[in-house]
């Protein structure tokens, strides 16, 4: 099989992979509380697999942690820190919307 390793992919595995230890957790505990192999938890660690977003989610959940914690100052090539995305919505929400007329 092979496997693209790209450069989010290994952040989010690290930040994984940090949390899991921080927590004292072995590689089969995490892996039995998602649900998958501990060959899927190798690989999406070591940023070989791309996480699911429903992991990820259950992840946090599992270590008291918000999403952020995974993917704060990940490198996105010419786009500069995923930490400017995850603050996008919230610079956002403070716009408000107006109704527009439509012809009839």
């Amino acid at each position: 099989m092979n496997y693209i390793r790209s450069a989010i992919d290994r952040h989010i595995g690290q930040r994984l992979r940090e949390q899991r230890l921080s927590h004292g957790l072995s590689e089969s505990d995490l892996a039995d509380r998602l649900a998958i192999t501990t060959t899927q938890l190798q690989l999406f660690e070591y940023g070989l697999k791309r996480i699911p977003p429903h992991h990820l989610i259950r992840t946090a959940e599992i270590f008291g942690v918000s999403i952020g914690t995974f993917i704060e100052d990940a490198p996105m090539q010419g786009l500069g820190t995923l930490r400017n995305a995850v603050h996008m919505p919230r610079s956002c929400a403070s716009l408000r919307t107006r109704s527009l007329p439509f012809d009839a």
